[in-house]
């Protein structure tokens, strides 16, 4: 499918512009679309905005083209920039391997290349040198955990943790080729004052989620068992000024209740001529990570990490007998338990008191826990060594641009009995990341959302269930002959916004309804057979067990209310009071009923069936909604 947004009352000429070469004899190929006002978009015509997946005989077929560029008449140009999970699929007729783009989301979208006018073609190489681009940082894994733990997570390479099983092992349903596989944990706006210059950040948009694992079911229609998708929710927004976007990674997994160490190195800062002063503080800030935030983790095993460092006599920092401003060693194994999850802690020491004299030659970050097995991970940030007396730092890193950067990544220094955290990591990670950072004053309120679930229902009276006894929900009881064959929504599409909050005294809340389709009319008939919600309180018994024949049913808005607070004052200096002021609209719905043509003898109303404008006056009637606003 051509994935574009429909512009109302808009003509698009579309053109083809050529084949793609993904490596197989068949091309596909690639469009255009213009606007009336002279707007150019271009879709699947680079390697990265084209999704695709293989059918037996070695044939590519096409499940996706991406908007990839988009010109002005004066050849401005926009370049959409894709990040894409490969995986392999293994042809069955001749056990040839293909890889092929399992999730496709973008990475960037690039604009402002002044050197670049071309309405027409899309400048590449040296000639595309944007100053402006907007990032998304999207992993396989949520960086910011809501909503508590998770359980059952797949836990498959590079898979998120709501994604279907594969069971094809066990002769059930095999996961899709195509799937949703990375989740989006953050965005930037970034500019930078040439093509070639370092990207400086403007705003960072941190992204919070829940999420739930995958659910095993019975398949209605084949009576095999099949893995169908959790949840994952975005919960909370939170827009971060120009403080950070990047910071450390940790993570590991201890698999010994003896002795088990990971001491990894960082920076190299032998030729700095780093000398500890009786007065010399190191600080850091430290976020470690609980099973909520990530569900490899085990315990409070990622409290048990500090900043560590090797001078150049041979003697180390976390053997010092340094402590922290709570009076805790800064050793690694004797943070454990003194770090609050799931936020950033300031960890300070003054560890002049204890080094005085020595010279650094190497900064580490390292794990320490004899007693306890499992995972941990969590990040580091805004490292930093002073002098009281000074105003210059005599090391100092935000991990941003224009900072010292590690001189390692993932290099163990010292390790026992630590292995790879999960999804085949070999090894513990150290690492610069975008997923979280400590933001600095300049970060607004987190805007928040919850959900709520509604289930979506499908029957079809033509066929039966495998086996005719898998009849699903209580009141499918079918007309004398056995269940008809049905099918229901499941977590990853029955999950409803139902209320926002900007964090500065705006909320809103929403209120959801199942609307049916009335297929064969309601029990007992009348002008309730134009009510979609009339079933649901008489869902036993025909038509009523019918409801939703041939059509899935739709959950529909029936309340949404805004809520703010008017601030007034009891004179000058006088108490302050907040008093809510919401306003509550409503929603009703209406059927067509009858219908004009039928689909069946006794079909009388829906939401689906009829000539092309009874159709639109369908659809136009079920979203036709008339709003009293009431206030409270």
């Amino acid at each position: 499918m051509i994935r574009m947004a429909p512009v109302p009352n808009s003509f698009r000429p579309i053109s083809y512009v050529g084949n793609i070469d993904i490596g197989q004899s068949i091309k596909p190929p690639c469009f255009r679309a213009w606007l009336p006002n002279g707007i150019m978009e271009e879709f699947g015509c680079t390697s990265d905005s084209l999704q695709y997946f293989y059918v037996p005989g070695g044939h590519s077929e096409v499940s996706g083209w991406n908007l990839d560029l988009i010109t002005d008449p004066q050849g401005n140009q926009i370049h959409l920039i894709y990040q894409r999970d490969m995986a392999s699929w293994t042809d069955p007729t001749t056990n040839k391997v293909y890889s092929y783009p399992r999730d496709v989301q973008l990475q960037s979208i690039q604009y402002d290349s002044p050197g670049c006018l071309n309405a027409q073609t899309m400048c590449t190489g040296s000639a595309w040198a944007p100053q402006m681009q907007v990032a998304f940082n999207a992993g396989h894994s949520v960086s910011i955990l809501t909503g508590g733990s998770q359980t059952g997570c797949n836990n498959g390479s590079n898979l998120r943790c709501d994604d279907p099983l594969d069971l094809s092992g066990s002769g059930n349903t095999p996961a899709p080729l195509i799937q949703n596989t990375y989740v989006l944990n953050s965005v930037q706006v970034q500019v930078r004052t040439s093509g070639t210059g370092t990207w400086n950040t403007l705003n960072t948009y941190n992204l919070g989620s829940e999420q739930s694992g995958p659910t095993t079911i019975t398949d209605p229609a084949s009576g095999l068992q099949a893995s169908v998708a959790g949840m994952l929710d975005l919960t909370r927004i939170q827009q971060e000024g120009a403080g950070g976007a990047t910071a450390l990674m940790y993570s590991g997994k201890d698999n010994s209740t003896s002795q088990s160490f990971a001491y990894m190195k960082v920076f190299n800062v032998s030729s700095q001529n780093i000398v500890i002063a009786p007065n010399t503080t190191l600080s850091y800030w430290i976020y470690p990570q609980s099973s909520f935030g990530n569900s490899f983790v085990s315990g409070s095993n990622s409290t048990c990490v500090a900043v560590d460092m090797l001078f150049t006599d041979g003697s180390d920092l976390r053997d010092s007998g340094a402590v922290d401003q709570h009076g805790n060693q800064l050793h690694p194994a004797h943070q454990c338990g003194q770090l609050t999850l799931d936020q950033w802690n300031l960890v300070t020491s003054n560890i002049g008191a204890k080094v005085s004299g020595k010279t650094i030659s190497q900064i580490d970050v390292g794990y320490d826990q004899p007693p306890n097995t499992g995972g941990y991970r969590g990040y580091i940030d805004d490292i930093s060594l002073t002098n009281s007396d000074s105003s210059t730092p005599l090391f100092a890193t935000d991990l941003e641009s224009g900072s010292p950067q590690p001189t390692w990544t993932n290099t163990v220094q010292g390790i026992s009995n630590v292995g790879g955290l999960c999804c085949g990591l070999t090894g513990p990670e150290m690492g610069t990341r975008q997923e979280l950072f400590h933001a600095d004053s300049a970060a607004l309120p987190e805007t928040t959302f919850t959900y709520t679930s509604q289930t979506n229902y499908y029957v079809d009276s033509f066929f039966k269930p495998n086996p005719t006894t898998s009849c699903g929900p209580s009141w499918n009881t079918g007309k004398g002959s056995g269940c008809p064959l049905w099918e229901q929504s499941y977590a990853n599409n029955s999950r409803f916004l139902s209320s926002v909050s900007n964090g500065q005294g705006l909320s809103q809340s929403f209120s959801w309804l199942l609307a049916r389709n009335n297929s064969h009319g309601v029990n007992g008939g009348g002008t309730n057979n134009a009510d979609p919600f009339y079933c649901n309180s008489h869902q036993s018994g025909y038509p009523c067990d019918e409801t939703d024949d041939s059509g899935w049913s739709h959950v529909v808005l029936s309340q949404h209310s805004d809520t703010t607070y008017r601030l007034t004052q009891n004179g000058q200096g006088g108490q302050q009071t907040n008093t809510p002021i919401t306003q509550i609209t409503g929603y009703t719905y209406q059927l067509t009923y009858p219908l004009p043509a039928q689909e069946c003898s006794d079909c009388v109303a829906g939401m689906y069936w009829g000539d092309r404008i009874t159709t639109t006056i369908s659809t136009t009637t079920i979203a036709r909604l008339w709003a009293l606003p009431r206030r409270r």
